[in-house]
């Protein structure tokens, strides 16, 4: 351990306990995350970096700096964040690896003047961090901590928020990830499942995928498309190819593609809907059922 006698930088002086030293370097464990300090020099400007496990089964990749890119990535998954570079692989993925609070983190630790912009990066299940700070910014280590931490909140959030959904529904999560339920009716069982694309194409993006049995049902489909063509039909203010008769009023269907934000309607053996988005919500999911029951059977019985 350290002695209070050495010329510690700020933000180690507050929790001196928890440093060992290494020549010109600084190493402590805070809150399952390994932090590391080094100086090149005597005094000035120390590298802080700190490094945990990440929380979410994946083998996932993000970069995220106002600094610009690195290591070969480019920009491919825009976080919602002015003036910040954000890589991601895969980048539909993105709004779970890098979540509200940690984006909200990252410009916490960015905003004050006596350290650069932080680097988040993950990559083989790892979350890191570093930036460059002041010897006297004391609060620097806690920045860091605080994007470490919220990182696995926001994804603890997620997988949460499934198993939640899952049981207001009357249903079960079966796999935890990716999320996977099953939700029993009336009209049959109806499995919910989040998937993505293995592509790093900025369009690519994760979908919200409900699967149940059609083979009483007319077939048909309803398939969103990027722009509108000469076969496309507006539903719920976007262009949508429709094949085969939609067998029920039409503003009904564009009041739940809209709540839903519904991507495609695929009626063959099967019924496969396609929704936008990686975080469950019950009453979306509710009206999502509820039309599968009414285009591919009885009115669901109450389940509340």
């Amino acid at each position: 351990m350290l002695r209070l006698v050495m010329d510690l930088p700020a933000f180690a002086k507050r929790r001196p306990e928890m440093w060992s030293r290494h020549g010109r370097t600084l190493v402590g464990t805070l809150d399952e995350v390994t932090f590391t300090a080094e100086s090149p020099w005597l005094g000035g400007r120390w590298v802080l970096s700190g490094a945990s496990t990440l929380v979410l089964p994946e083998l996932v990749t993000a970069y995220v700096s106002k600094t610009g890119s690195a290591h070969g990535y480019f920009a491919n998954a825009p976080i919602g964040l002015a003036g910040y570079f954000s890589y991601g692989d895969p980048p539909a993925l993105m709004p779970v690896v890098v979540g509200g609070r940690t984006r909200r983190a990252v410009v916490e630790h960015d905003r004050i003047e006596t350290r650069q912009p932080v680097v988040l990066h993950i990559h083989d299940r790892k979350i890191e961090t570093a930036a460059r700070v002041d010897a006297d910014d004391d609060g620097a280590l806690d920045a860091q901590l605080a994007i470490h931490a919220a990182v696995a909140a926001d994804q603890e959030r997620v997988l949460d928020a499934w198993k939640e959904v899952a049981e207001e529904l009357g249903g079960a999560l079966t796999t935890a990830w990716p999320p996977h339920m099953h939700v029993p009716r009336g009209y049959g069982a109806v499995e919910i499942a989040l998937r993505w694309p293995p592509s790093t194409h900025a369009s690519a993006q994760a979908v919200i995928e409900f699967l149940a049995d059609a083979r009483k049902a007319p077939l048909w489909s309803v398939e969103r498309e990027p722009r509108a063509t000469p076969a496309s039909i507006e539903i719920a203010h976007w262009p949508f190819l429709v094949m085969g008769t939609v067998p029920m009023a039409m503003e009904r269907l564009a009041r739940v593609i809209e709540l839903a934000d519904v991507l495609s309607i695929n009626v063959r053996r099967n019924i496969t809907v396609r929704i936008a988005g990686v975080s469950p919500n019950a009453a979306i999911f509710d009206a999502v059922l509820e039309l599968i029951g009414e285009l591919c059977g009885p009115p669901p019985e109450p389940y509340r």
